[in-house]
C-alpha cells in the first residue's frame, strides 16, 4: 500500500515537473495562445502576461473589449 502511496506520489510531483517546465519555456520564447471575444482589454492583457511572465503597463483610461485568436505566436 505504501508504494502504491509513493509511486502515486512521485507520478504527480513528475507530472507537475514536466507542467512547469513546459510552461516556463514558454514564457521564455514568449508564446501567447489566446481564444477571447468580446473580452476586456484589461483581461486579455492580464492572461498575457501569465502566459509570459512578463509585466504589461496599461494605462488607466484604456477601455474596451477585444477579439483575439492566436495560437502559440510570439508576443
Amino acid at each position: 500500500m505504501k508504494k502504491l502511496i509513493l509511486r502515486t506520489l512521485a507520478m504527480a510531483v513528475l507530472a507537475g515537473l514536466v507542467c512547469f517546465t513546459y510552461s516556463a519555456i514558454r514564457a521564455h520564447k514568449n508564446v501567447v495562445t489566446l481564444k477571447v471575444r468580446n473580452a476586456d482589454v484589461r483581461e486579455v492583457v492580464k492572461q498575457v502576461e501569465k502566459q509570459t511572465w512578463e509585466t504589461i503597463f496599461v494605462q488607466k483610461v484604456i477601455q474596451g473589449t477585444v477579439t483575439l485568436r492566436v495560437r502559440n505566436m510570439p508576443l
